[in-house]
């Protein structure tokens, strides 16, 4: 089973598209903060492109512990959000917090989710968009699951 945690408009064949937007139309209609209405290690790969920026501290860790949760030993979290110094961090009003590439290596320490991820890959995604005078950036972070 694979999930696409904010999918938006992008559903893929293959994958569950889960959003909280009903104009969307995703697969499944659900509030992260009410978890993850799946089994234990019943997930092989996660995608959440753009949507941990949105949550608060306490809910930020919660979301992260269902993705960590569900997914099965050797499956891939794939996790973009906006760069802190990318113009893009703070440009969206729903936007409540920012990150930088030390925060994803942190997690990975046991004092967060028991030591359970691995960092497979981690880079920054730099572009310019043609109207914008300033670049956009994407920390882009792989996880594997232990």
């Amino acid at each position: 089973m694979k999930l696409d945690i904010g999918c938006g408009l992008k559903k893929e064949p293959g994958w569950i598209g889960i959003d909280c937007r009903p104009e969307v139309k995703p697969d499944l209609l659900r509030d992260l903060r009410r978890g993850l209405p799946f089994t234990d290690n019943t997930v092989d790969e996660i995608r959440c492109n753009q949507v941990l920026e949105h949550l608060a501290s306490d809910d930020l860790m919660f979301v992260l512990e269902e993705m960590i949760r569900v997914c099965r030993p050797g499956a891939h979290i794939t996790i973009s959000v906006p760069h802190v110094n990318s113009m893009g961090a703070w440009s969206e009003p729903t936007h409540v917090r920012c990150f930088h590439e030390r925060q994803f290596r942190m997690l990975t320490s046991p004092s967060y989710f028991g030591g359970r991820i691995r960092i497979v890959d981690l880079h920054v995604d730099r572009w310019r968009q043609e109207d914008d005078t300033e670049d956009r950036a994407n920390i882009i972070c792989i996880y594997e699951v232990c």
